[in-house]
């Protein structure tokens, strides 16, 4: 892999070029796939990780379709290169069965972006996450 200059790619999206690179997935800098495109956020993710830590699991809806979904924090247990970092998984009841089920899983380089490495949809739950977060029903984070 080729030197990238500082300014040309925030660090965020230079790792995750280096693990889309492990994934042996195809990653065009141009058209920031797969990210494709930026949400407007007001938190980090690390305030928001820090914020679901407290709380614990937090159910919301998406804005538009009113998608019910529950976001959790986590640490991801050995699975590969991922094994320890923090990610916010987004999960929804399957069926009358209530059982939840991952939808996507967002790592600190995804959050802020429409889609993930995997280039799963995930800028509509990071949204109504940091609306939230932002929100006075949110407890402020306390520093860890």
């Amino acid at each position: 892999m080729s030197r990238l200059s500082g300014d040309a790619v925030s660090e965020s999206v230079l790792r995750c070029f280096v693990q889309v690179t492990v994934w042996q997935k195809v990653c065009l800098l141009v058209s920031v796939k797969p990210h494709g495109g930026f949400v407007g956020l007001r938190n980090s993710f690390d305030y928001v990780w820090n914020l679901l830590c407290q709380v614990g699991d937090i159910s919301l809806k998406t804005e538009k379709k009113k998608t019910h979904f529950v976001a959790r924090a986590i640490v991801v247990t050995p699975k590969g290169s991922d094994e320890g970092r923090e990610a916010i998984v987004f999960l929804r009841r399957v069926h009358r069965r209530g059982r939840l089920e991952r939808v996507v899983i967002c790592f600190e380089c995804c959050w802020g972006f429409n889609y993930t490495c995997d280039s799963q949809r995930t800028g509509v739950y990071c949204k109504a996450l940091d609306k939230w977060a932002s929100s006075p029903q949110a407890p402020p984070a306390k520093p860890v």
